[in-house]
C-alpha cells in the first residue's frame, strides 16, 4: 500500500522521530485521493531509497530534504495530534 504510513519511519531515520497518529503538512495529511501522478513517483523513489538507506543513507536524506511533503517541520509546535483533531 502506497500512503503515509512510512513517513513515521523515514522520518526516524532522518533524526525526527514521530508518532503514527502526528500529522503535518504534506503527505502525512494530504488524502491518498488528491495524490498527483507526481506525488506517487515521489512515494515509490521514497520506498526504494528506505530500502536501501544502509548502503546509500546521504541519497535519503537529500530527496527527503527536497521534498517538503515528506519530512515533518524542525518546529514540532507545527505538528497536530490527529487522535485529538479527528485525523484517523
Amino acid at each position: 500500500m502506497i500512503d503515509w504510513h512510512n513517513l513515521p519511519d523515514v522520518n526516524s531515520l532522518l533524526g525526527t522521530p514521530m508518532q503514527p497518529w502526528g500529522l503535518w503538512d504534506g503527505y502525512k495529511s494530504l488524502p491518498t485521493e488528491e495524490w498527483t501522478g507526481e506525488d506517487y513517483r515521489a512515494m515509490d523513489q521514497l520506498s526504494v531509497l528506505t530500502l536501501d538507506a544502509d548502503n546509500n543513507y546521504q541519497a535519503l536524506l537529500d530527496f527527503a530534504e527536497t521534498n517538503g511533503k515528506i519530512r515533518a517541520q524542525n518546529d514540532l509546535d507545527t505538528v497536530t495530534n490527529g487522535l485529538i483533531c479527528g485525523g484517523f
